[in-house]
């Protein structure tokens, strides 16, 4: 049964606030999904030798690591595009690994990208007791860093980094102390250029010390502690006074949502008492109903076999 863990303090207090050229830790790459920049760039704007050569797509059916081969030259025509606007990073004064820049004059246009993932399966509920209800977890965590880099179609995305500070409820499987949650979001250095890809996912911009309330419908994976969003609306950030601003361009108050972190506690814990936390998660749904079309599968390919055999 989900159950609400002991309180913890809810005054803890937000770690020091927006800080302009936060420079990130090295991330590994994440398979064929994510690539850190120092992976793809030379900080003189050269390509690393593994992305160096220009490579086309095979013919036929596209893998994931086929889009690989052309990463590197994607990205360098977001390079080319940065230069032509505003010029080399390191004659704008601006240092190579910078992210999340305090002017962001040197962006090219408005860069905004409309490829944002949105599985149906996953869709988060729209109401507030769905959208508790049918969560694998309700989470409260903390950026601890955030990681340039560029997803397989060469466009710019943030690793963000982040340190769990407890769950507001105990879900069936506990996820781990750190995880890290990928946003279509660029602003950073790299290269000598500046990449940017802004206002994407909820208008967010993550800083070091934010503090996240994520909804959490799917769970981190082992091999890569992704924490697994499928949509803004998930996510809200917390204020220095425990206010909730919710992405996705909704407000807080909509479909019943609480808009203080003190409320949203406690509108979980009174769910919880009512049993309504006990519904099947979304994650659990899709679980079982796998588990149960790969059971039909095998039955039906054993009944083939019988009849074959028969015959």
């Amino acid at each position: 049964m989900k159950r609400i863990m002991a309180a913890a303090a809810l005054a803890a207090t937000l770690l020091a606030g927006p800080v302009g050229g936060q420079e990130p830790q090295q991330e590994s790459r994440i398979g064929t999904t994510w690539f850190p920049a120092f992976e793809v760039l030379n900080p003189d704007g050269t390509l690393t030798p593994e992305f160096a050569t220009p490579r086309e797509l095979p013919q036929g059916d596209v893998t994931a690591q086929d889009y690989v081969l052309v990463l590197g030259k994607r990205v360098a025509k977001w390079q080319q595009e940065s230069w032509e606007h505003a010029g080399r990073a390191s004659d704008l004064g601006l240092k190579d690994g910078t992210v999340m820049l305090d002017d962001r004059s040197p962006c090219s246009g408005n860069m905004e990208s409309v490829r944002v993932y949105r599985d149906p399966t996953f869709a988060p509920p729209r109401e507030f007791t769905d959208w508790a209800a049918r969560a694998e977890a309700i989470l409260e965590v903390e950026v601890s860093r955030i990681s340039p880099g560029f997803n397989r179609w060469g466009e710019p995305e943030m690793l963000v980094t982040v340190n769990l500070t407890r769950h507001l409820f105990e879900p069936t499987r506990l996820f781990p102390g750190e995880m890290r949650l990928l946003l279509p979001v660029g602003e950073f250095v790299a290269g000598d250029a500046v990449f940017c890809r802004r206002e994407t996912w909820g208008r967010y911009r993550p800083r070091t010390g934010d503090r996240l309330l994520v909804g959490a419908f799917l769970p981190s994976r082992d091999t890569t502690r992704l924490l697994t969003l499928d949509r803004p609306t998930q996510v809200f950030v917390v204020g220095q006074e425990g206010e909730l601003r919710r992405l996705g361009g909704k407000s807080a108050d909509d479909a019943g949502f609480p808009v203080s972190l003190l409320d949203f506690v406690a509108a979980v814990r009174q769910l919880d008492l009512e049993g309504a936390l006990e519904e099947a998660s979304l994650y659990e749904t899709h679980v079982l109903e796998e588990a149960e079309r790969r059971a039909n599968k095998r039955a039906e390919a054993g009944e083939k076999r019988e009849s074959d055999r028969q015959n």
